[in-house]
This record gives C-alpha cells, structure tokens and sequence, in this order.
C-alpha cells in the first residue's frame, strides 16, 4: 500500500489466494470492496485478467465480477491481485466512509473486503466466507508521518522520503481493516493494567489523556477477569481530530473527538467499552449467518459495554439499559425476528444492538449475571479463533445453564422457550400491576397480568411504608397472578412492575404502526387491515391506530367503517393532529353516505374547536362550502 496524504488517497495491492470448490469448474469470483475502492486492475501470476463492476448484493460494497482465464477445476488455486485506489473522491457512504478523512497533514481510512468465487454471495455464510485470514500489511508514508494498522507492528524502514511500515495480524482478521495515517505524537503509558502505545494529534491536555488511558485500561482488564481471559498485553489508542463513532478492532481502539474530554458521560463510557468488547466477540469469535453476526457481535458487545461501563457514575447501568429500551420500543423500525436480521441489514438503525443488548439483559436474569459470565468465558475458550452460529451459542447456554434452572418448573424446556421468544419471533411480554388495598384485614392484594404475547421474568417493586421489596415473578402471556402482602400499619404502598426500567417487555406501538401504515400505503388492504386490528386489539386506546384503519376502510369503499374508526380516533386523540382531522375525515365519510347534517356538523366543530395542522381549517372550510352550495 502506498499513502498520499496530499493526494488524499490509498493505492493499494491485495493479493488473494482462491479455490474453487464443489463438483464444477468455476469460471469467475465476484469481489466485494469497500464502497470508495476505484479498481484499476486485476491480476493473475500470467497478467491481467479481465473484470467488470457489476450491481453490488451487500450494503456499502461495491462489485467486481472477474473472469478467470481458464475455469478453474475443483481444488485448484489461483493467486488474483485487485489494484485499486481507496479516494475520498468516490461514493464516499455508508460504514467505509464514518471516519474518513483527508488533509494535508492526515488521513483516516476504514477498509474492507469479501470475495467470494460464487457469482452472488451466500447470505447464510456472508461472514463465514469473507472473514480476512491473518495477514500482513506493507505501507509506505512521508517521512513524519506515522501509519497505523490493526493488529502488530512488526518493522519500520526508511525508504529515500517515505518510511514503509511492516503490520502483522495473527488473529482472525477484522471486517473492517482501519488505515490510520497522519502527524501522530506517540507515547507509551504505563496504566498499571496494561500497557498502551497512545498516538494522538494537536493539542492534549496531559491531565486529561492519562486519565482516559486508564479508563480504557481498566476496562480492558475488566472485560478480560469478567471473560476469565488474560489481561491484554498492550493496547494501542489513537485520539483522532475528525471521525464519526469510535470503531474497535484486535488491540486498536480508535477515538473520535471528544471522547477523551466526555468519557465519565455512562453514554460515552459505555461506547468506548463496546468497542473494546469487539476484541472478543466480532473478531476473536466470529459470528455469521442471519442473525448471528449482529446478536453475537453487536448485541453482545453493547450488553458488555453497559455493565463494564457502569462504575463511572452511580445508577449508569440502570440508566444506559432503561435507554436501549426507550430507543428500542419507541423505534418505528418494522419488528423482525433476530434469526431473520441478515449481516449488515439492520445494523445502522440499531435494533440489533439495542434488542440484543436488552435480550442478553433478560438471559442474565434467568440463570444469573455470574453464571452468564461464565457462559460467555466459555463460549470464547469453545470457539476462539473461529466462527459461530446462533445455534452453537444455544447449544453451550442448553448445556450449561440448565443446572441453574432448576427452580423452575418444566426448566429443561425453559431455555428452549426463552431463545424461540426472543430470537425466532418478536412476541414479548407485557406485564401490568395493580394494587387493591384491604386495610381492615391489614394486607394488599397484588393483580400481575400479562397483556403481552411472550412470557417473562418480570421484576417488581414493592414500598410498603419503610419496607421495600422486590419479587421477581414468571408469568405467561395472557396470565394472571395474584399476591398477598402484609400491610405496614397506615403506611403507604406503592406497588410497580420493573423499577429499574430494564426488563423487556411492553408493545412497540410505533413499529407495528409503521408497519401497518406501509401495507397500507402499498395497497395490500387485507395485511394491512390485519396489522391495524392487532395494534387496536393489543391498546384499544390508540386513536392513532383507529385513524390509520378509518384510512384503509375508506380507501377499500368502506365509508360506514371508516366513520366509526374516525369517531374513536377523534374521541381518543393523542397526536395534536386529532381530533380535529378525525372529525374532518368522518365528515367525508358521512357524506358519502348521504348524512350531509352530520357531516356539516363535524365540520363546523372542526373549524371551532380543531387543532389547525396541515392546514386542517383550509380543508374544512373548503368541505363546508361545498355542502353549503
């Protein structure tokens, strides 16, 4: 690799060594490189082959379709080279550009790469097939810059004006490969639990950079005791002066501003331990296959990074967890089953971090944090240095964790139930709780029911006077439980389903909404239909929903449905935009039914009482008018 930070651009050599494989001959690989690759070449050990961009499958890559001189028969190998120029002038979008930079002085690239020697990628082994093998990486900079890799640096050389850097990475390669050149001061820090080779540019507060140095230290050593792995042998850090998030990599955690002067904010924190998890699961243990990437990558990574995180600010745990599942059930994202999440597919909304990360939550506190801890040790010593699927993570937590279930009935079928829940479908549960208070008898009745479609370990809160209880309650969808507590006296009680904010479960009202309003906006009146009644059946209350499916009845000919649905959505209300276009829509509807009185008056009341949004007095005055002539 050659660096042109005046130029701003990386040209590049990669050198593949491919296989065909199965019963016949392949004629061609198709190449997938980061986005902001320009190809100026391909090339066999004989020269030039020839190649041609074709429409790329995979989200932020671009395509290369090459054809082999000859079809390769199976188990021959082909050494092919792909030349290509990594420029800022390209389509600079998506994960290769977060933190790509380019001026005089540096230069931040994000690099990746899959080939596959089938015409079309193999979604079930997406990963599995593309994952880089260890490499080593050769790249020359001007004298005064310093280059930056993932993985070791084994050699620096002068070459005339240029210094050429020797990398090696001996561990399974990262998806994305970061190349970090630029005018570093570089530094080591004895942080007491590891060891940091720190690369930082412009203008650091000394106070500031060592404290945050410790702080990644120590969470490295965390993560490691908690894994029951070694503590890193040394930990390379560079604070950057332009970038997007921090990205993790093998023993390279790159900063973008700011963290360094933010990192006690538990947000921020808990971000720089996300990607220092990344060391581990991602890259150490590599999942692949729909759904696994992101739960056992992503997902894993955040519920790592949050209790890591947690001692820099009392309650932080709580709060970054009640967070995700704010973000979580209020995302209008459509729903999907985890196992149905393709690599790459969902990532940049978040839904797999946050729903992996709060499921993993929910795993804890079944078969307990300590015992999950050791899950995942063993889960890094039964597949280090390999890959995984959803399915070899089921199998180890069936194997180990049943012990610890004992306590609950039918507790073999117990982890069975819980992975189908929350992986294969998005049922959840949706607890409620209500106190009726029997002072005569000196006790309160508790009524816990689950309004949901999944069951759940639901965590309860219970202030009686100075007593503070908590319970933790396994009830089915559609059950009802009843309690009995002692009365304290004439002391108050105050009685509440998950009061820490952290337990999964409710109804994502917004996703099923969107959801529900998409088909219908595409037409497919019976599906749509049939996701606005679900929605109104699990919260009657929703006037939104109402108003959606008087839209749909109207438009499938149903003037007398969608009046009654416009009625409740009206009476309900919620969005400042109801009652007023409730009563407006109504209005269209009764006249097509020949009530002209009824919809005259609905008018009228939404001119005198009605919210005026989207122009909602111009549309009903101009209704009246047409009535009135």
């Amino acid at each position: 690799m050659r660096v042109f930070p005046e130029k701003g651009s990386c040209d590049v050599e990669v050198a593949w060594g491919v296989e065909a494989r199965g019963p016949a001959p392949r004629a061609e690989l198709t190449a997938y490189l980061a986005d902001v690759a320009q190809v100026s070449g391909v090339f066999s050990p004989d020269g030039p082959v020839s190649w041609k961009r074709v429409p790329s499958l995979a989200p932020f890559l671009s395509a290369v379709a090459v054809a082999f001189p000859e079809p390769l028969p199976p188990g021959r190998r082909l050494t092919v080279t792909f030349a290509y120029t990594l420029s800022p002038g390209a389509a600079a979008t998506g994960l290769a550009a977060m933190n790509m930079s380019a001026a005089p002085d540096r230069m931040y690239f994000f690099e990746c790469w899959y080939p596959t020697i089938a015409p079309y990628i193999d979604e079930n082994a997406f990963v599995r097939a593309g994952q880089k093998p260890p490499f080593t990486l050769t790249a020359s900079v001007p004298v005064g810059f310093v280059f930056i890799t993932a993985g070791e640096l084994a050699s620096m050389a002068d070459d005339g004006d240029r210094v050429v850097y020797t990398y090696r990475c001996p561990a399974p390669a990262p998806f994305l490969i970061p190349f970090l050149a630029g005018k570093f001061a570089h530094r080591r820090v004895d942080a007491g639990a590891a060891a940091i080779d720190l690369y930082l540019m412009g203008n650091e507060r000394e106070e500031e950079t060592t404290e945050f140095t410790r702080f990644v230290a120590r969470s490295a050593a965390l993560q490691a005791r908690l894994l029951g792995r070694p503590p890193p042998a040394r930990l390379a850090v560079a604070l950057c002066e332009v970038g997007g998030l921090a990205r993790g990599f093998p023993g390279l955690i790159i900063v973008p501003p700011g963290f360094r002067r933010s990192w006690r904010d538990p947000a921020v924190a808990s971000t720089v331990c996300h990607e220092l998890a990344h060391t581990y699961f991602g890259n150490l243990v590599t999942a692949y296959g729909p759904g696994g990437n992101e739960f056992l990558a992503e997902g894993l990574a955040t519920y790592i990074g949050i209790k890591t995180a947690a001692d820099v600010a009392a309650g932080a745990e709580d709060a970054l967890f009640a967070q995700l599942l704010a973000r979580f059930m209020g995302s209008d994202t459509p729903d999907a089953p985890i196992v149905q999440i393709r690599p790459m597919q969902n990532v940049l909304s978040g839904e797999a971090y946050n729903k992996g990360a709060l499921v993993f939550n929910e795993l804890a506190r079944l078969v307990g944090e300590e015992r999950l801890w050791r899950l995942l040790g063993a889960f890094i010593a039964r597949h280090e240095g390999g890959f995984v699927t959803l399915e070899d993570f089921r199998r180890l937590v069936r194997e180990e964790a049943w012990p610890q279930l004992a306590c609950f009935e039918g507790h073999r079928a117990l982890l069975d139930r819980f992975f189908a829940q929350y992986l294969d479908s998005t049922a959840l549960p949706w607890v409620e709780i209500a106190a009726a208070d029997h002072r005569a008898l000196g006790r309160c009745e508790l009524t816990v029911r689950n309004r949901g479609d999944g069951f759940g370990l639901a965590p309860m809160g219970i202030q009686a006077g100075k007593r503070s209880e908590e319970h933790s309650l396994l009830i089915a969808p559609g059950e009802t439980r009843s309690l009995s507590i002692a009365r304290p006296g004439a002391g108050r009680i105050d009685c509440s389903v998950d009061p820490r904010g952290t337990f999964l479960h409710g109804v994502r009202r917004t996703s099923m909404l969107a959801r529900a309003a998409d088909l219908r906006r595409k037409g497919l009146i019976a599906e749509a239909r049939a996701a606005y009644q679900d929605l109104v059946a699990r919260i009657p209350e929703d006037g939104e929903a109402w108003y959606g499916l008087g839209r749909l009845e109207e438009r499938a000919g149903q003037p007398a449905r969608a009046a009654e649905c416009y009625a409740k959505a009206a009476a309900l209300g919620g969005q400042d935009w109801l009652p007023t276009w409730g009563w407006i829509r109504e209005a269209g509807c009764r006249l097509a039914l020949g009530d002209k009185e009824r919809a005259r008056a609905l008018l009228r009341r939404a001119l005198a009482e009605g919210n005026d949004t989207f122009d909602a007095r111009r549309e009903a005055a101009a209704a009246l008018k047409a009535i009135e002539e």
